[in-house]
């Protein structure tokens, strides 16, 4: 078992769960002293948007334990958190983001591993309800304020959220029940079983192509996860046709899919299954922090 010292500053998001997904692992133990520490991680929220100003500028020199940390929203402010890392010699990296091979050139005292999101099957889990939902899909469009008004989102961006939200009210696919919420964000117990009420659920990568929690919590509550297809993005994660079914970028496929799945419930049901199983074998944040165990414990 493994002392660790756990640093954290922000709640919410998936924060929470994952620090109390170390405190319940088997293989590590929370403890109070940062001096009693084989390890110290810092949670994803230690250089998260307004910490960032606040932390940059700690001194970590005197902590004798080896440094783990969490790199969070790599959109934001890349190169000040890159600069901590160097400066600081964090020993272990962890992010989900595709370019960790590079930074890893970057801050070469450093390791950087790609640990990606993951679910809480406690909450996102199949709760054997009724599938009254044809298609469901809510979020943040990114239609409005700073999301248009700067290039916070990347030169890449081209909304594909809101042509989406766009198409669903169009005449042949506004006749199925939908359960729709341009910026809606539903929150634990209701949110599972929302998607769980759902024969299908829409779901997209970030605007700089991340696979958020959201794959996976649909995946968990036995819910068919269509999704936009990015080249790689998915490897070692799951399979187009097999734990989910992929779309076109420019949506030309969108529609014919969506009704195709709608339509024909065994094979829809068959891909969700196999999504399921999937997800709470392989996805879960114990997945993620046994991952963990067994990069730090080498």
């Amino acid at each position: 078992m493994i002392n660790i010292f756990y640093i954290e500053q922000k709640s919410g998001l998936y924060y929470t769960e994952l620090q109390s997904e170390f405190s319940n692992n088997r293989n590590f133990n929370l403890i109070e002293n940062i001096e009693d520490a084989d390890c110290v991680i810092f949670g994803p929220g230690f250089l998260c948007d307004e910490s960032l100003s606040k932390n940059e500028v700690v001194d970590l020199s005197r902590i004798s334990a080896p440094r783990c940390l969490f790199l969070n929203k790599e959109y934001k402010n890349l190169e000040r958190k890159l600069e901590f890392i160097r400066k600081n010699r964090i020993e272990y990296v962890f992010t989900v983001h595709q370019d960790y091979q590079i930074w890893n050139e970057l801050c070469p005292d450093s390791k950087f591993y790609k640990i990606p999101f993951a679910f809480n099957p406690n909450i996102f889990k199949d709760y054997d309800s009724e599938k009254t939902i044809d298609v469901g899909f809510t979020g943040n469009l990114f239609n409005k304020g700073v999301y248009v008004e700067t290039d916070i989102m990347g030169e890449n961006f081209n909304n594909v959220r809101e042509r989406i939200f766009n198409k669903l009210h169009n005449d042949n696919l506004s006749r199925y029940n939908q359960f729709l919420g341009a910026g809606v964000y539903l929150k634990g117990e209701e949110y599972g079983k929302k998607i769980n009420s759902s024969k299908i659920w829409i779901c997209t990568p970030s605007a700089i192509d991340l696979v958020g929690t959201r794959f996976y919590e649909i995946m968990g509550c036995n819910t068919l996860l269509f999704c936009k297809n990015i080249d790689n993005i998915y490897d070692n994660l799951f399979e187009d046709g097999v734990h989910y079914v992929g779309f076109n970028d420019d949506l030309s496929d969108f529609e014919e899919k969506l009704t195709y799945y709608l339509n024909n419930d065994e094979e829809r049901k068959e891909i969700a299954s196999r999504g399921h199983l999937l997800a709470v074998s392989n996805h879960t944040w114990q997945d993620r922090v046994d991952s963990i165990y067994e990069i730090i414990k080498k």
